[in-house]
C-alpha cells in the first residue's frame, strides 16, 4: 500500500520543478507515449493507492517524466485515464473488499495476457484502415502511432500551432473536419473502432476452453 504522504510528498516535489509550458514539436506525438506511462502507473498501483491517487497527481507524474506542462491537456488525460483504469477492473474494488484466499504454495504458472486490455486488438473502419493501409485488427496504442506516422509522413502538422492536424481529404474523412487538436484525435478514433466479439485472434482452443496450454511458451 503506497502511503498517503508519499503522494504529498511527490506533488510538492514536482510543483517546485522549472516546468516548462509547452513541448517541444518534435514530442507532439507523445500521444502514445501519455498513454503508456498511464498504463505503468495504473499497473503499478493496487486498490488502495489508486484510491488515494487523483486526476491531478496523474497529471504531476507525468510532467515530471515529460518535463513539461499538461495543464491544457488536463481533459483528454482524464479521458485517457477512464479508458486506461476500464482496462484494470481487477484494480476497482472497494479497498476494504474481502481478500481473496491465499494462493497454493505451487500455483500454476499464468501465461501472460499481452492482448488484453489496452493492448487488445480492435476492430477499424474501412475509413481508419484506408489511412493505415491495413484492415486488420490493431490496438489503440499502435492506431495512435502509426497516425502519428502519417502525419508526419505527410507533413500535416499545423506550422502555426504543432498542437493541431491540417487534414487531408483521408483525414477530414476520418475525423469530420479540416483541424484537429492532436489530443482530441483519441475521442474522435473511437468513432472508428469495436471491440472483437469471441476469442481473440491466435487464442488456442484450450484457452478457449479454460484449458492450460502445456506447450505455450
Amino acid at each position: 500500500m503506497t502511503p498517503p504522504d508519499y503522494h504529498c510528498a511527490l506533488t510538492t516535489n514536482i510543483r517546485q520543478q522549472n516546468v516548462r509550458s509547452v513541448p517541444p514539436p518534435a514530442q507532439f506525438d507523445l500521444q502514445a507515449e501519455i498513454l503508456a506511462l498511464l498504463q505503468t502507473i495504473v499497473a503499478q498501483s493496487g486498490p488502495d493507492a489508486l484510491s488515494q491517487l487523483t486526476r491531478k497527481m496523474v497529471r504531476d507524474r507525468l510532467e515530471a517524466k515529460l518535463g513539461y506542462s499538461l495543464a491544457q491537456y488536463k481533459d483528454q488525460i482524464k479521458y485517457d485515464l477512464a479508458a486506461v483504469l476500464e482496462s484494470h477492473p481487477e484494480l476497482l474494488q472497494p479497498v476494504n473488499a474481502k481478500r481473496p484466499n491465499p494462493r497454493p504454495d505451487n500455483p500454476k504458472p499464468k501465461r501472460a495476457k499481452s492482448n488484453t486490455g489496452i493492448n487488445a486488438p480492435l476492430n477499424i473502419s474501412p475509413t481508419l484502415a484506408s489511412v493505415l493501409g491495413s484492415s486488420d485488427p490493431i490496438s489503440r496504442p499502435q492506431i495512435v502511432k502509426q497516425l502519428w506516422a502519417y502525419i508526419k509522413a505527410h507533413q500535416l502538422q499545423d506550422p502555426a500551432d504543432g498542437r493541431f492536424i491540417l487534414c487531408d481529404p483521408l483525414l477530414l474523412k476520418l475525423f469530420g473536419s479540416k483541424r484537429v487538436s492532436a489530443f482530441g484525435m483519441q475521442k474522435l478514433l473511437s468513432n472508428h473502432l469495436t471491440k472483437i466479439e469471441g476469442p481473440l485472434p491466435g487464442t488456442t482452443v484450450a484457452e478457449v476452453a479454460g484449458v492450460d496450454d502445456v506447450d505455450a511458451e
